[in-house]
């Protein structure tokens, strides 16, 4: 959901609510799940580049590094974030994997072959 400045926008029914309640309401009607709006996201640091994602979208994909219990393994304690010293520019197409369900969309300047390292990790 970006316009054309390439700025996030967000969909009308979420201006519209007024209280997380009302909200929460809309969903359990529409049938999205209400909790998503009550849960923390958590935060992955890409070597320096930081995301933030809801636990409940990773999970989705449970044979997957983030969406398993494996990525405790790179969890930060301190800083309370889970941080991976990978190539930062290939991320993007990851990150969108997950949240648009299971797409991959492949920028034309990313190299392929730096997508699939990306993949195998």
């Amino acid at each position: 959901m970006f316009n054309s400045n390439g700025y996030v926008t967000v969909p009308e029914e979420a201006q519209q609510c007024g209280a997380v309640e009302e909200c929460e309401q809309e969903r359990k009607v529409s049938g999205a799940p209400a909790a998503n709006l009550l849960e923390p996201p958590i935060t992955i640091n890409v070597s320096g580049l930081k995301y933030e994602i809801r636990k409940s979208t990773l999970e989705k994909f449970p044979d997957t590094l983030l969406g398993s219990s494996q990525r405790e393994f790179y969890y930060d304690i301190m800083k309370k974030e889970y941080f991976f010293e990978r190539p930062r520019h290939s991320f993007d197409t990851i990150i969108y994997y997950y949240q648009s369900g299971g797409l991959i969309n492949i920028p034309s300047w990313l190299n392929p072959e730096i997508l699939a390292e990306a993949l195998k990790f």
